[in-house]
């Protein structure tokens, strides 16, 4: 076997795979079409459709888009998901901070980008979502690192090419160690009805397994925060959602990095002091309204 040098070794290397939709906003999955975000144009246009006369196309939209900005928080969190609704960069300021204090508190960190929005065509949504980071982080910041750029519009596809990343990259031949935080609501899929290598996912502790067995990882430096929930409503209607980066979901993540998150209100405590030539704010998306209207609009 050969020895690696350990005078030249760096410690601990950090990745952090960042989903977007779901994470960075909370989601809402519309059956047989895409995802919605919590917006607040899209829970103004729900409004207005659950309060219009007969006919009412699009209403079992409107319905869950509406249950889950009523939906209550918990496990030490208050309010509802209202508090987490996105303007038109499709982007919650309040959840870009959490990610943001996350990437602060860690040492060595490098965050890949898995979400849909690594494709070419989202190049402008991410240079929003780099100048939001970059402004609650006070330094510049650029997201240079993605999973490949293929189609994985399912769980098992976005979970094969995370590990492809893994099982690809040299880190372990520069850090005296590697972990692997995952941020992910896979597509508001849920745990149980996928496989993975032969295995059924029925927990963020399997995903784990699989990723740490494609990086060559202890299993103990995967972790797998999963920012999914589902309900159904008093009518019956089942709603599935991408909840954002919840404070449970922020504490699990944090008590992997060995730091600690106690409140919001303390997001930017330990956030780098270096000084930042200040960011404007140019990524607006005028097209928003416009790209989900014929959504509700639909029988």
């Amino acid at each position: 076997m050969v020895q690696r040098s350990q005078a030249k070794m760096k410690g601990t290397k950090t990745l952090i795979f960042l989903d977007v939709d779901g994470v960075l906003n909370v989601s809402c999955k519309d059956p047989g079409r895409g995802a919605l975000t919590l917006g607040v144009v899209n829970v103004r246009m729900a409004q207005q459709v659950r309060d219009r006369s007969h006919p009412k196309p699009g209403l079992d939209t409107a319905e869950r888009v509406l249950a889950v900005n009523s939906c209550e928080l918990c496990d030490g969190e208050e309010g509802t998901f209202s508090r987490f609704t996105s303007g038109e960069s499709e982007l919650c300021d309040k959840l870009v901070a959490r990610l943001s204090w996350l990437i602060a508190a860690t040492g060595d960190c490098q965050v890949v980008l898995s979400s849909t929005w690594r494709m070419p065509q989202h190049l402008r949504k991410v240079r929003c979502l780099e100048e939001e980071i970059s402004r609650h982080i006070r330094r510049r910041f650029v997201l240079d690192e993605r999973t490949e750029l293929c189609a994985d519009n399912s769980a098992v596809k976005r979970m094969t090419n995370i590990g492809n990343y893994l099982a690809t990259q040299p880190f372990h031949r520069t850090h005296r160690s590697v972990r692997a935080l995952i941020l992910d609501d896979l597509g508001t899929t849920p745990f149980g009805d996928w496989s993975l290598d032969g295995e059924v996912v029925t927990c963020p502790g399997v995903a784990e397994a699989y990723l740490a067995k494609r990086g060559a990882l202890a299993k103990e430096d995967v972790c797998f925060v999963h920012t999914y929930k589902q309900f159904t409503t008093s009518a019956g209607l089942q709603v599935q959602m991408g909840t954002g980066l919840t404070g449970p979901h922020m504490w699990s993540a944090a008590a992997f990095l060995g730091v600690v998150w106690n409140d919001p209100s303390t997001r930017e405590t330990t956030i780098a002091r270096s000084e930042l030539p200040s960011v404007k704010r140019t990524c607006a998306h005028k097209s928003f309204a416009r790209k989900w209207a014929a959504r509700f609009l639909m029988a």
